[in-house]
């Protein structure tokens, strides 16, 4: 059907042979006709080869994907930002080149052409190729965006011999059969130019080829996907002073030999090796930076840096994914590097045969590389490792080795040596100091370069590289250069003095002596006079200049009077002109140094340039005039002074007087005037005055007397000198004195006087007033007038009912026992018999006391009352025993006062206590019963709690029966007082009560204030039950008074004995070794510990294992809290994380840590689970408290990060944070609870908490220490009582004894000697002089 329909349609005779093919010459038959779509082209031809007369056309229809459409090229656009997107464009279209023409069976020609005809078009690159096009369904699969290239369906695909093996094959052989060439076709009539690629010589490929000088192959399969990887790599030495690895175009061109440093300028520098083709094609963005058999290793036999002189190139295939915009492999990397990847060396093409390590034949390669192709230099006697403060990049001024040596291109240079430069500006001669070499070493080595450092002339030093070394001068030639140049150095001063002044060597001058003009000339060794250095090479050298200084050395250090600097003159060389400022005494050095002009340097390279020195004194000149000196400023009234007189020269020098003086003088008066213009002090003592003036000087009897004392000179002014005693003798009182040598006036303040005064009478005494040490001061004398006080002097009591009773001092008086002595009254009186009335200031000094005393604070008169009996009022019974046996007599006497009862005795009746009443007349006394009660407070557990107030418990007691569990309203008898606490309970003493008179059951019960608003009670006892609880004692009071009284004085005997013994060291110390003897008692004592070593505990912000950082008293809760956090008792606690990492590193992880400041501790006053707001919940059963409560932590820190635990007496179930039982139960926070893993186990299986040391011991250790102070304080009473006596009994030695005498001797002495000397001042008029010298004409 399909054939005939191909006939009737295009009418075509059936014997005519023909196909239908589609474009892309598919052959149709029935069966691929079938799936021919509508709309599709044919091609109807006579055979299957025939050719297309014309060009056909064909309609095309798909529906691209929009990302085609709207995003086509936009990741490559943005993948080659920042490169040269140009370069990436024209290998897209080779590499399609490339795939078109990969079929042609005839010769492939791929033509570039650059179009730079403007008057054609805008400047192009066009790609031409003579390959076949694109089929439909390659530009259907074109249209679905980012489909895969590994994907896309194709029958073939282009699979050649990478373009760069091929070009590598082209420029090693020569020849070729395929046509790659680029032309640039420009503006007629230019020719278009062409060139073939295996002609182009500055690509980087081409460099690496041209420069390598061996190369290595290897081939890399990986497993994973059979993936092969041809691989090159190639070795370029370094030649003498150069790498010769080549450089990118894009790097800077520096200067290689200013660069060259040994490993400064590396080849390759950071640089991959490897860079990567795929099918021939470059992928830019992916390059392998190295393997590990091709990179540096501890065992290489050559230099590092013999592997920055490697390049190289790998080769993939199709197996290998490239990105779309083919930049980027997407794994091959991965794929090289994995360790199932296997490696074979490439010997001329073929796969090595030997089973041999890649890495063991690269070494071998790259060895034989280095020690066939590298020409370098070694480096011998290595000396040091320095740093160098000449090299401007602060990163390359550490580490330089130094060596003594080297060899180079068959030649040794050693240290001393004489070298030339090569290549410098200028060229200069010298000899080698020493070679440099970057980098650390410790013996010899090979290296790339180097520096080395020459000492030309004047030791000028310059580093240079040691390529640039001559190595065709000689030695002789290069020290006649060095010789020729020696003689050219300035060798010394030429010092001329033009005016013919010239000032010999240690000369001395007047002051202000001219110095100068001086010109100065410098010669070298041929007396040639210079003004610049030589230069060490070609040209003229530096210049020089003269530096002139005059110091002048004075007490205070040297001091520069001049400084100058002159620079050469053709006409007079060097000059200084003359220097007129010379007028300072003492002793110069004037020096010339020949200094060079730039840095004023008097040294060059090493060597003194040449100086002179001058060493002169400048003395005074000749008087000119004279000056007063300064009067002494001790010039007083009265004594004799001295002015003194200085000649100066013309610049204020002190110098000798002229001969031939004429003095004159002339006198002034001085008085008082002078010294209160303060032109002079007062002078030596002449007088005493006394204050107050008048005469007699009255005093009140009882009172002080206070005088004012001056002491004058002759002219009346006050004065002040050392030994100024002043003393006053008042009759009948002690002497007092005072000290006016600083001041010289004081006040003198006598004793009160008390004199008895007769009859009101005033009495009169004298004050003797007087200078011991001044005898020539007159003494002076006051008369005292003593007037009676106005002070009360006599007190008179009285009775206001009785007026002849007037009570005096000391008076005895009768009076009832019980009786009243009221209605008294007193008048007070003063020492003149005058009555004196009574103010508020006066009474409130008036006292009573109880004793019938009337006490007044000046007069204290007193009276006794002797006491006469009254008639009896009452009894008084003396119980000498409170328990007799029933049938016996009551042993001893019952006193009621003046009577005795004896023979008391009770022969029946039930047991228990007896009442006896005593009557006389109307009187009856009974005795008082005295009841006892001890009270004890328990817990649930029976234990009994200690930690309460006495004072909180009660007592209550009425008559009748229980009335339930609180006492009734109506009790009759309630006690809260005289408690005493005894450890577990506490002791009622009822001797202040009265116990009920009535007989009948009572009741009695007992009561515990909690808070204000709780109360418990005891259960009610009947008091027949009260025999187990209660013991009466029946004690008379005045027995049990003096009992106590007999007790507490032996007590108190005992206490004072004992403290007179603490007062003795030797008793302190024996109490401290008994006390030092019990605490190591308690040390020895046996007492659980932690068994966890500490290993970290020294170091630095370590706190310790947690086992160790707390005690826990109780054994069972050890034990509990042990097991609870067993896991942690080791682990370590540290203050800050820094430290607690420091362990984990050195333990290598081992050891668990926990750092304090990185975690959060809760605070630690949160209330208990069943406690909220203050209130409680519920009665949870037991004692429940807090883990931390129990641990007692001796360092800082409070819980040691064990957390919130609770341990209570009892099994917990409601909701609360984990419970720990005193049995070993323990109920998680989630409420988990029972089982092995819940219950402590018996024996003790696991480190547990330390017992902390009893509360004896911290006590004993308190006691030692206050002790051992008092003991320091007692030995110091001691030694200071010990040195009193000796010092009591050396003061009435007869040693001492014998020089008071002597002192006393020459007190008399000096007074006689003081005495005499006043008897020679003059109290006339002084005068002063005024002396002026005149010089005769």
């Amino acid at each position: 059907m399909f054939i005939f329909i191909f006939l009737q349609e295009f009418r075509i005779n059936p014997r005519e042979s023909f196909v239908v093919e589609t474009t892309d010459r598919t052959v149709l038959d029935f069966d691929k006709f079938e799936k021919v779509q509508d709309g599709s082209t044919l091609y109807l031809l006579q055979h299957e080869h025939q050719a297309l007369p014309v060009a056909a056309e064909e309609h095309i229809t798909f529906t691209p994907h929009y990302d085609t459409l709207i995003r086509g090229g936009m990741y490559e656009y943005y993948a080659s930002q920042g490169q040269a997107p140009l370069a990436y464009t024209l290998a897209e279209l080779i590499d399609n080149a490339l795939s078109a023409t990969a079929k042609n069976k005839g010769q492939r020609t791929i033509e570039i052409r650059v179009l730079n005809d403007r008057t054609v078009g805008k400047p192009a690159i066009v790609v031409l190729d003579n390959g076949c096009g694109m089929t439909s369904k390659q530009l259907n699969n074109w249209a679905v965006y980012r489909l895969s290239k590994f994907t896309k369906e194709s029958s073939t695909f282009a699979r050649l011999v990478t373009l760069f093996k091929t070009l590598t094959c082209q420029k090693q052989s020569g020849n070729s059969s395929n046509r790659h060439q680029v032309t640039l076709r420009e503006k007629p009539p230019k020719y278009p130019r062409a060139i073939h690629l295996r002609e182009v010589e500055h690509d980087m490929q081409t460099l690496y080829i041209n420069a390598a000088a061996d190369t290595f192959e290897f081939r890399a399969s990986t497993a994973a996907d059979n993936g092969t990887v041809e691989g090159v790599i190639r070795y370029h030495p370094f030649l003498y002073d150069k790498e010769t690895y080549p450089k990118r175009p894009e790097a800077p061109d520096n200067d290689d030999d200013d660069n060259e440093s040994g490993f400064i300028d590396q080849a390759r520098k950071k640089m991959p090796i490897f860079e990567c083709f795929w099918n021939g094609r470059l992928i830019p963005y992916t390059t392998v930076s190295e393997f590990d058999w091709c990179s540096p290793n501890k065992g290489a036999k050559v230099p590092a840096e013999c592997y920055s002189r490697l390049s190289g190139v790998l080769f993939t295939d199709d197996r290998f994914q490239v990105t779309t915009n083919k930049l980027t492999f997407t794994d091959l990397e991965l794929k090289l590097k994995n360790k199932d990847t296997i490696y074979t060396t490439v010997v001329n093409g073929q796969k090595s045969s030997k089973r041999a390590n890649i890495q063991n034949e690269f070494s071998l390669w790259l060895q034989n590389c280095h020690e066939k192709f590298d020409k370098q230099v070694k480096f011998l006697g290595y000396k040091e490792t320095i740093t160098r403060t000449d090299v401007p990049t602060k990163r390359m001024q550490h580490p330089w080795g130094t060596f003594s040596s080297i060899e180079w291109d068959g030649k040794t240079y050693t240290i001393g040596q004489r070298v030339k430069s090569l290549r410098t500006i200028p060229v200069f001669y010298g000899t080698i100091v020493r070679f440099l070499l970057y980098g650390i070493y410790d013996g010899d080595v090979f290296a790339t370069g180097g520096q080395v450092e020459p000492r030309a002339l004047y030791d000028t030093v310059r580093i240079i590289p040691i390529s640039k070394i001559d190595k065709t001068a000689t030695d002789e030639a290069i020290k006649k250069n060095i010789d020729n140049d020696c003689v050219k150095i300035p060798e010394l001063l030429k010092v001329v003095w033009p005016k013919g002044n010239e000032w010999p060597q240690n000369a001395v001058c007047p002051a202000g002596t001219p110095l100068g003009p001086i010109n100065v000339e410098i010669l070298n060794k041929k007396g040639e006079s210079m003004s610049s250095m030589p230069s060490a090479g070609q040209g003229k050298g530096p210049a020089l200049s003269m530096h002139l200084k005059i110091v002048l050395h004075g007490s205070k250090g040297d001091q520069v009077i001049s400084d100058l600097l002159a620079q050469h003159s053709a006409k007079w060389g060097f000059e200084f002109k003359k220097n007129e400022n010379l007028t300072q005494l003492g002793k110069y050095t004037l020096s010339l140094n020949t200094v060079m002009k730039d840095n004023d340097a008097p040294v060059v390279g090493g060597i003194q340039l040449p100086n002179f020195t001058l060493k002169f004194t400048i003395k005074e000149g000749d008087a000119q005039s004279f000056i007063t000196g300064r009067v002494s400023p001790s010039v007083r009234v009265g004594v004799p002074f001295n002015i003194p007189l200085q000649f100066k020269d013309l610049y204020g020098h002190l110098t000798a007087p002229p001969p031939k003086l004429l003095p004159h003088h002339i006198c002034l008066w001085v008085n008082k005037y002078l010294v209160e213009n303060d032109t002079c002090f007062p002078g030596i003592p002449h007088s005493l005055h006394v204050m107050p003036e008048e005469d007699p000087v009255k005093v009140e009897n009882g009172n002080p007397v206070a005088f004012s004392v001056e002491i004058l000179d002759e002219a009346g002014n006050i004065t002040a000198h050392p030994r100024q005693i002043v003393r006053c003798q008042v009759e009948e009182l002690p002497l007092v004195t005072v000290d006016c040598s600083n001041t010289g006036a004081g006040q003198l303040m006598t004793k009160p006087i008390n004199l008895k005064i007769i009859d009101g009478q005033p009495q009169v005494r004298k004050a003797h007033f007087e200078m011991p040490s001044q005898r020539h001061v007159a003494s002076v004398i006051r008369e005292l007038k003593v007037i009676p006080s106005t002070r009360v002097a006599l007190m008179q009591v009285y009775s206001a009912d009785d007026d002849n009773l007037v009570l005096r001092n000391n008076d005895k008086i009768d009076w009832v026992v019980g009786g009243v002595l009221e209605n008294l009254f007193y008048r007070l009186y003063d020492e003149a018999g005058s009555e004196v009335t009574v103010s508020a200031e006066i009474a409130s000094m008036i006292k009573v006391s109880l004793t019938y005393t009337v006490v007044y604070l000046l007069k204290s008169p007193s009276f006794s009352c002797s006491p006469r009996p009254d008639e009896p009022t009452r009894l008084k019974v003396t119980l000498p025993q409170n328990t007799v046996r029933l049938g016996e007599a009551l042993p001893g006497n019952i006193n009621l006062d003046s009577v005795a009862v004896t023979g008391v005795r009770f022969n029946s009746g039930p047991l228990g206590h007896r009442e006896m009443c005593f009557k006389y007349a109307t009187f009856t006394k009974g005795f008082c019963v005295c009841a006892v009660f001890s009270v004890t407070v328990v817990s649930e557990e029976g234990s009994p709690i200690t930690t309460f107030n006495p004072a909180a418990v009660s007592m209550f007691l009425w008559n009748g029966v229980s009335s339930g569990e609180t006492p009734p309203p109506t009790y009759t008898y309630f006690l809260r007082c005289r408690t005493m606490s005894f450890k577990e309970n506490v002791v009622f003493f009822c001797r202040d009560k009265q116990i009920p008179e009535h007989a009948g059951p009572h009741v009695v019960q007992f009561s515990l204030r909690v808070d204000e608003t709780k109360q418990l009670f005891s259960d009610q006892i009947q008091q027949i039950s009260l025999k187990h609880y209660i013991h009466f004692v029946v004690q008379p009071c005045d027995a049990d008074n003096q009992a106590k009284i007999s007790q507490l004085t032996k007590q108190k005997d005992e206490l004072t004995l004992a403290i007179a013994l603490m007062f003795k060291s030797q008793t302190i110390d024996t109490l401290i070794n008994k006390k030092s003897a019990d605490v190591d008692k308690i040390l020895k004592m046996p007492r659980r510990s932690c068994s966890i070593r500490e290993n970290f505990m020294l170091q630095p912000d370590v706190l310790g294992t947690v086992g160790h950082l707390a005690f826990v008293e109780d054994d069972t809760a050890a034990r509990v809290i042990s097991w609870h956090i067993s896991g942690d008792m080791d682990c370590i606690i540290t203050k800050t994380k820094e430290a607690a990492e420091r362990i984990y590193r050195e333990t290598q992880g081992r050891q668990q840590v926990m750092a304090l400041d990185s975690v959060f501790v809760s605070p630690g006053n949160r209330p208990l689970p069943h406690i909220r707001n203050g209130h409680t919940l519920f009665d949870p059963p037991g004692n429940p408290v807090y883990a931390r409560e129990l641990l007692i932590c001796p360092n800082e820190q409070e819980s040691c990060g064990i957390g919130e635990l609770v341990v209570v007496s009892c099994q917990n179930k409601s909701p609360c944070p984990t419970i720990l039982t005193r049995q070993g139960d323990r109920v998680s926070a989630k409420g988990k609870f029972g089982g092995a893993q819940n219950k402590a186990p018996a024996t003790q299986m696991f480190p547990m908490f330390g017992a902390p040391l009893p509360q004896t011991y911290h006590t004993l250790r308190n006691d030692i220490e206050l002790l051992q102070q008092y003991q320091i304080a007692v030995r110091k009473r001691e030694e200071a009582e010990k040195e009193r006596n000796d010092h009591l009994k050396n003061l009435y030695s007869p040693e001492m004894k014998m020089k008071k005498q002597e002192l006393e001797e020459k007190k008399k002495l000096l007074e006689d000697i003081d005495r005499q000397l006043g008897g020679f001042v003059d109290h006339g008029v002084s005068f002063l002089l005024f002396f002026l010298f005149l010089e005769y004409s």
